[in-house]
């Protein structure tokens, strides 16, 4: 689990590493670069969804004491 969650942290970090050479290599202006930070955030935001259904038995947080 927790390296999933580090390799998450490592890819919502990298875009914004990424993103001046994205815009340099591919021309987009601003508005373009923050569009495509917005798609991958709604993207990342909705594949989050199902996440609980992948968590071991016993490991749900909503059924701690």
């Amino acid at each position: 689990m927790l390296c999933a969650r580090s390799i998450d942290y490592i890819d919502r970090f990298s875009i914004n590493m990424a993103l001046p050479s994205i815009g340099e290599e591919f021309h987009l202006g601003k508005t373009a670069q923050g569009s495509l930070v917005t798609v991958f955030a709604l993207v990342y935001m909705i594949c989050q969804i199902p996440a609980p259904a992948t968590w071991p038995i016993g490991m749900d947080p909503a059924n701690r004491c």
